[in-house]
């Protein structure tokens, strides 16, 4: 089996890290509003774990911003 290189590795924590920040901070999702393209980008290129850790941090900060905005 091949072993993720360090980059892989790195980017699928901070993918993580990412989901987990913006989960319940409004605050959070706004500082990493400019993450939105390197997350796309791990969608393209991403292992399966980079794909998750990238899809739900997106979703995280997508969903929660639309719902504060139809919930106004």
């Amino acid at each position: 089996m091949k072993r993720p290189s360090t980059n892989t590795t790195v980017k699928n924590a901070l993918g993580k890290e990412i989901r987990r920040l913006t989960k319940t901070s409004h605050w959070c999702r706004r500082q990493f509003s400019a993450a939105v393209a390197p997350l796309v980008d791990m969608l393209r290129y991403g292992s399966v774990e980079a794909n998750e850790a990238a899809l739900f941090s997106l979703l995280n900060l997508a969903v929660k911003d639309e719902v504060e905005v139809c919930g106004q």
